[in-house]
C-alpha cells in the first residue's frame, strides 16, 4: 500500500514539526543553491550539517521510544515523518 505524502497535521507532534520544517528549510535552500551554482560547498556543508547535526543527531534520538513502542498512537505518524524528511533531506 503507497502511502500518501500528505499527513492529519494534528496527529504531528513537536520534534515531528520541527524536523519537517528544517527538512523543507534546507530543500528550498539546497534548490536555491543548486540553482545558483552546481558545485557549491556552501550547500554540501549545511546538508551534511542538517543531515547529521539535527535529522540523526536529535531527530532519530527523539524518535526511538516512539518507534520502538507499539502501542505508542503515534508510531505510524512517527514513521510517516522519518520517511518524508529523510526523502527530502
Amino acid at each position: 500500500m503507497r502511502r500518501s505524502l500528505y499527513y492529519d497535521k494534528r496527529k504531528l507532534k513537536i520534534e515531528d514539526k520541527w524536523i519537517l520544517s528544517k527538512s523543507n528549510n534546507i530543500v528550498e535552500k539546497k534548490l536555491l543553491k543548486i540553482w545558483i551554482s552546481m558545485n557549491s560547498v556552501l550547500h554540501f556543508q549545511r546538508y551534511d550539517c542538517f543531515l547529521w547535526e539535527e535529522f540523526c543527531d536529535w531527530y532519530i534520538e527523539m524518535l526511538k521510544p516512539r518507534l520502538w513502542n507499539e502501542a505508542d498512537e503515534s508510531r505510524e505518524t512517527a514513521l510517516w515523518v522519518l520517511k518524508s524528511a529523510y526523502r527530502y533531506a
